[in-house]
């Protein structure tokens, strides 16, 4: 049976209650969330210009050097969808993009960063040193110290004093430690029933290990208190990094097709129905047609069929759709030049 030692007490903190969700019943991702939200509505329902440059690659001066390659959209294309954001036109996989990178923005901004968790943690260990008092069982743990002149204060302000904080540069995890055998009580607890026999000895160190769990609970309880009140008062807006987050969603290939897509989906089907129609009649249109813009006899036929027998004879795409019903801003829009370059 191996030997019982006394064991330091480790916490990986994000795995913690007291991590992003406070006393108060708000958390840092619902936050995180109405602020984006926020974000949104003031800054693309203003000027959504930017936003779609970077997301279909438009150069200009403006456009960020790590915007993506350019992609097919005429410059009226671009005009339509900048108004289309900014109507709430494409609410679903575009508004999304931008939303989840200022909401990852938002997260970083609300999170306690390293100095917060720190100055917290000293502000929890007044509290532990003002609030947790020894049970019987503790009181029975440490007698042997009360008799050599140690008292309740010292002994927890020496558990207190080997508790520290680290986090591995660019490592999510954020360790609190409390480094159980380094406290100066707990040598000198071990040193007094050194002489006792090794049952009693192992007890004590069960002891040990017990209360200094209890501290680091202690501690922890009151962290989440101190880290929100600490949070509270910090100017979170001061914290936002929005543009490396908006780096790393322009970099998500799947995020931007799915964007792209439904711009060319907007762009395909905007307007009323009838617009619709015509636009598609048109890409029918166009499609029958010579690379000279003409319908043969058989292609006149089959796009008039039964109901247009005077038109099955040769003629232009326009004669086409003016015999369709098509009028002389549609053609324009989309038989000469405009309808040709959609879809």
């Amino acid at each position: 049976m191996a030997e019982k030692t006394v064991e330091p007490v480790k916490v990986n903190l994000v795995e913690h209650d007291a991590w992003k969700t406070w006393e108060s019943g708000g958390d840092i991702m619902g936050w995180s969330s109405d602020s984006a939200f926020d974000m949104y509505r003031a800054y693309v329902k203003s000027d959504a210009s930017g936003w779609i440059d970077d997301i279909i690659g438009v150069p200009s001066d403006d456009v960020h050097d790590w915007s993506p390659k350019k992609h097919k959209f005429t410059p009226e294309e671009r005009g339509e969808l900048v108004e289309a954001l900014k109507a709430g036109k494409l609410n679903e996989q575009t508004r999304q993009v931008i939303l989840d990178a200022m909401t990852w923005a938002w997260e970083e901004a609300y999170t306690p960063n390293d100095r917060d968790i720190e100055r917290s943690i000293e502000s929890a260990k007044e509290l532990v040193m003002d609030e947790f008092y020894f049970d019987e069982g503790a009181e029975l743990l440490w007698a042997p110290l009360i008799a050599e002149g140690w008292d309740e204060a010292g002994i927890k302000r020496s558990l207190l004093e080997v508790i520290s904080y680290k986090r591995e540069e660019h490592h999510y995890d954020r360790y609190i430690t409390l480094e159980t055998g380094d406290a100066g009580a707990v040598r000198e607890l071990l040193d007094a029933v050194a002489s006792q026999p090794a049952k009693f000895i192992e007890g004590t160190i069960i002891g040990i290990n017990t209360y200094a769990g209890k501290v680091m609970e202690e501690l922890l309880g009151f962290l989440k208190k101190k880290l929100e009140k600490h949070m509270q008062q910090v100017d979170t807006s001061t914290r936002v990094e929005f543009t490396d987050n908006w780096k790393r969603m322009l970099s998500d290939k799947g995020a931007m097709a799915f964007a792209r897509k439904e711009m060319k989906d907007y762009l395909f089907n905007m307007g009323d129905l009838e617009d619709r129609q015509a636009r598609l009649l048109a890409k029918t249109i166009l499609a029958m047609a010579d690379p000279e813009g003409r319908l043969s006899v058989e292609a006149a036929a089959e796009l008039h069929g039964d109901e247009g027998p005077e038109m099955h004879k040769e003629q232009t795409v326009e004669e086409a759709a003016r015999a369709l019903g098509f009028s002389g801003a549609q053609i324009k829009k989309y038989l000469k030049g405009g309808g040709s370059s959609r879809g």
